[in-house]
């Protein structure tokens, strides 16, 4: 059997589907495990201190971007001048990235919280 131009078209967009489905499968499973293990291991208390200074963590990530991944995407889209737009989101994405680095850190220095929160939290703030 010969495949057409059309054929070819068609199939790789939804082969590309295909594996996004596959790999978001993946991800959500390993995801889904990982966070048993780890309450069974760390029990009540240790899981929710992991997720206090998770989700604390998350306000920093969205202060970090607010909503430039987003912008930059649609300008680039339109076809402007890339470098220029590339350069400016990625200069702007990193002093908002330092901004919620120095927020999360003092956070965790002068929060009322005890000593390995504050710790994880310092830590999480490092991956963002």
């Amino acid at each position: 059997m010969r495949l057409t131009a059309h054929d070819k078209i068609i199939s790789k967009p939804v082969k590309n589907f295909l594996f996004l489905i596959a790999g978001n499968g993946i991800r959500w499973m390993l995801s889904f495990f990982v966070t048993v293990y780890l309450a069974r291991v760390l029990g009540a208390s240790g899981f929710g201190k992991i997720s206090f200074a998770f989700s604390i963590f998350a306000y920093g990530v969205l202060l970090g971007d607010l909503g430039l991944t987003i912008l930059g995407t649609r300008e680039v889209a339109r076809k402007k001048d890339t470098d220029e737009i590339s350069s400016n989101v990625l200069s702007l994405r990193f002093v908002l990235s330092l901004f919620a680095f120095v927020l999360l850190l003092l956070f965790s220095l002068f929060f009322p919280m005890q000593k390995d929160t504050k710790v994880l939290l310092a830590l999480y703030s490092f991956t963002g």
